[in-house]
């Protein structure tokens, strides 16, 4: 028998009558199965073990999580999409993210602490913080190679070739580089086949 209600003595009995309502926590779920174990023959007659497993499914409402745990990541997010507004080369671009990468490693140190890691899945906040933290990482790494390729100063041979047929596709003009030329200073000796892959690489992470 797996039906709850062919259990309903042991529920009322033990279970049902030490339930207290609560604003927290929700009760989704509770079922009951019979299980059935042969333990052999005792003077031609079988015997069997009866289990009762009781599931029980809880869902926990609290509205501070809200802000202290997805305001807070909402916010990162935001800072980490406006840190591609700044120049690959702008001064304050890579203690931004540091910093963004800092707060989410120090928020997915605090989550391991509040949550229980006995979990059979990864709590979708975890798992956010920590996709959080892969991208600021990315933006790292790619702000670093941005500033190193804004340094070279020999001539490319076939990035220019490059840029033109992806610039050809682009059916929005997201991938415009005419505001490089236009804004190109004429003392800098960097070809300017650089700096429209540096452009590149900045426009494809946002």
């Amino acid at each position: 028998e797996t039906e709850f209600s062919k259990v309903f003595l042991c529920l009322q009995g033990l279970y049902m009558e030490d339930y207290i309502p609560s604003r927290v926590w929700e009760l989704k779920e509770m079922k009951a199965k019979k299980i059935n174990t042969f333990m052999g023959k005792v003077n031609g007659t079988d015997v069997f073990r009866v289990d009762i497993k009781i599931y029980i499914q809880i869902k926990r409402h609290a509205s501070v999580f809200i802000s202290s745990y997805v305001m807070p990541g909402f916010v990162m997010i935001v800072l980490s999409l406006s840190s591609l507004w700044f120049s690959p080369t702008h001064p304050q671009r890579i203690p931004v993210i540091c910093l963004l990468a800092l707060l989410q490693t120090l928020y997915l140190l605090y989550l391991g602490y509040k949550i229980p890691s006995n979990g059979a899945k990864i709590p979708r906040i975890v798992v956010f913080y920590g996709g959080s933290l892969t991208i600021s990482t990315t933006l790292l790494i790619l702000t670093v190679l941005s500033r190193s390729i804004s340094t070279f100063k020999t001539k490319p041979s076939s990035i220019s070739e490059i840029l033109r047929k992806l610039e050809s596709y682009d059916r929005i003009n997201f991938f415009k580089f005419s505001d490089v030329k236009e804004n190109e200073n004429s003392t800098s000796s960097q070809p300017n086949e650089w700096q429209q892959l540096v452009l590149f690489i900045n426009k494809a992470a946002f």
